[in-house]
């Protein structure tokens, strides 16, 4: 049910930044939806992890749409806090 709302937002096909480096316990996909861009980040693990996601573009401002602790974003670090198999949904601009 949480995932509904994102549907759009994952049958996205518009170009969008990529995903530069990411920590190894962590899958992220990111896509771009009507001028907006949206990255999905999960904790594959059953601890907590903690890093940075480095995106190829440049973004100034973060909003968390499923979970998430709220972090700012510096350019094109996007800095992450999950708990174990803990999943983020963010809005970026």
């Amino acid at each position: 049910e949480e995932v509904k709302r994102f549907i759009p937002v994952i049958l996205s096909v518009e170009p969008c930044a990529s995903v530069v480096k990411a920590p190894e316990k962590l899958s992220c996909r990111i896509w771009k939806f009507q001028d907006r861009t949206y990255l999905l980040v999960c904790n594959l693990t059953r601890e907590g992890v903690a890093g940075d996601i480095w995106l190829s573009g440049w973004h100034a401002d973060r909003r968390d749409l499923l979970g998430g602790d709220g972090s700012e974003v510096d350019g094109g670090r996007v800095p992450v806090t999950l708990p174990p198999l803990g999943v983020v949904m963010m809005k970026l601009k």
